[in-house]
């Protein structure tokens, strides 16, 4: 064993070190302990020296905040075969000490182990702070009902909250490390996001409020407005693009339904009067680039009121759903067949030459309506009562040309029905 009392530079040495040292030996005894390690233990030096490891032990346990559960955390190794190890405790006076235990060698033989013993108390109390704040951080994260995440420069997650892990399938935040779009959306929508982030990344400018169409890797599909901003580490090095993205697939869903009901008829699913403001818009824009004419031809269903009032209005909206599915094939794609109310129906034919090819196009209205409609097992037979305006012959106004149609389609109606009679000026 070596003589350390004779040693009084290494001694010096080991004094000035910020650290408090002991020297055991194979026997667990004391052989050496700087005035360090003493005034960390509240000991004096004469008594350590010599001072079995298990008396040491008590003395240390006595100091102890929690001792039951740092008990472990005292006891040096036996010297053999010891890995390096380090243990933190905390003392009833608010101290935190840092423990590490290693052997001693020479000559390649081990003599022993050295302890080493280190206040800790101001960086060990910055690292409870920075665990608290990263904890209260996670646990925002995780509180929020919207989907937070962090990507490296290859776009794939190095962190998402359990909202994002939710929308991707996953239980465990943890099974989205490494991955990227790709591993959840389709193709296309995995390559635009990539290219928006390394627009992001090489411009350093965010994103921000960006609605997205997301499509899945199973063709379902969603939406959500996002927010994404340039990762930048503490020397400006781009670390890749952080964001946070709100789900509004339900709220889109209801904006559909609601533009739906708004323009669309909930029975015959036919656009309703406001959607036709629209077509109508679209056929003058039509007519200002060829010059053709534009027709509007009013229907009335004859013998719908008989049919209501008879069998029921069960078997009345039948009549109207197959009615209009009829005339609709009779027409042109480019042609608009729209239900006003009731059993009124009005048709916009875009781009016509002449009053011929108009009256064309009503005939196959009629004839559609001519066969026998069978509904609830029994034959139903109706008519039609057509009535034509023309603009901008007739009028440039769609009001004036529905009052005008609408004119002409009773002159069929008085007749008996069943006809086509185009608005002529009284």
């Amino acid at each position: 064993m070596a003589d350390f009392s004779g040693e009084s530079v290494i001694s010096t040495i080991l004094d000035s070190t910020p650290d408090g040292i002991a020297l055991f030996n194979l026997s667990k005894r004391v052989v050496y302990a700087n005035s360090k390690f003493c005034g960390l233990w509240k000991l004096e030096a004469s008594r350590v020296i010599g001072m079995p490891q298990a008396e040491l032990h008590k003395h240390k346990l006595a100091m102890l905040l929690e001792p039951e559960q740092d008990a472990s955390s005292l006891s040096a190794s036996t010297g053999q075969n010891l890995s390096e190890e380090t243990n933190y405790i905390r003392l009833k006076s608010g101290l935190w000490f840092e423990r590490l235990v290693y052997d001693h060698i020479v000559d390649g033989e081990c003599l022993g182990h050295v302890v080493q013993w280190r206040d800790v108390t101001k960086r060990h109390s910055a690292l409870v702070l920075l665990k608290t704040e990263r904890d209260l951080l996670h646990a925002m994260m995780d509180s929020v009902p919207d989907q937070i995440y962090f990507k490296n420069t290859e776009s794939r997650f190095t962190r998402v909250n359990k909202a994002l892990a939710v929308r991707y399938g996953l239980t465990d935040t943890n099974d989205a490390i490494g991955k990227s779009d790709a591993d959840f959306y389709g193709a296309g929508h995995a390559e635009q996001t990539r290219k928006e982030e390394l627009e992001i990344m090489t411009t350093l400018t965010p994103q921000l409020n960006q609605i997205h169409h997301e499509v899945w890797a199973d063709g379902r599909d969603a939406w959500n407005v996002s927010t994404k901003m340039p990762l930048v580490g503490p020397k400006g090095e781009v670390l890749g693009v952080y964001g946070i993205a709100h789900d509004i697939t339900e709220q889109k869903r209801a904006e559909s339904m609601y533009w739906q009901q708004a323009n669309f008829d909930l029975l015959t699913n036919l656009p309703n009067r406001r959607m036709m403001q629209e077509r109508w818009k679209h056929a003058v824009h039509v007519h200002e680039r060829s010059g053709k004419l534009i027709a509007m031809i009013l229907i009335d269903l004859d013998k719908f009121k008989e049919v209501n009032d008879t069998r029921g209005h069960a078997v009345g909206d039948l009549l109207l759903v197959e009615a209009s599915q009829r005339m609709a094939r009779s027409i042109r794609a480019t042609d608009s067949l729209v239900r006003l109310g009731g059993d009124e129906f009005a048709v916009i034919i875009n781009d016509i030459s002449d009053s011929q090819s108009v009256e064309l196009i009503a005939n196959k209205i009629l004839a559609s309506l001519s066969t026998p409609f069978v509904l609830s097992g029994k034959e139903v037979l109706i008519s039609g009562s057509l009535g034509v305006s023309l603009f901008p012959n007739d009028g440039e106004e769609i009001e004036h040309l529905l009052r005008y149609a609408d004119s002409a389609m009773y002159r069929v109606k008085a007749n008996g029905g069943n006809g086509i009679a185009f608005y002529q000026l009284e």
